[in-house]
């Protein structure tokens, strides 16, 4: 999952938010599932992805994700 999430990082930086998106998805689901869904770090992915929605004007969606991360 922490390959992926940096991967999806630098895909962010590139301005490839798309594929930023998608990977850190997949980060996401493998952390729930191994973690639990209330894991701290889980909440991190849901915090950052919260904030690539954000920067890429999906409002109502990063909301979601910010709501998920508390």
């Amino acid at each position: 999952a922490q390959s992926l999430e940096a991967l999806g990082d630098l895909r962010w930086k590139s301005g490839k938010f798309d594929e930023a998106r998608r990977l850190d998805q997949r980060a996401l689901a493998i952390k729930i599932e191994a973690l639990g869904p209330n894991h701290p770090d889980v909440a991190s992915s849901l915090n950052n992805l919260g904030i690539l929605l954000h920067e890429t004007g999906d409002y109502a969606e990063a909301k979601s994700f910010y709501e998920r991360a508390l």
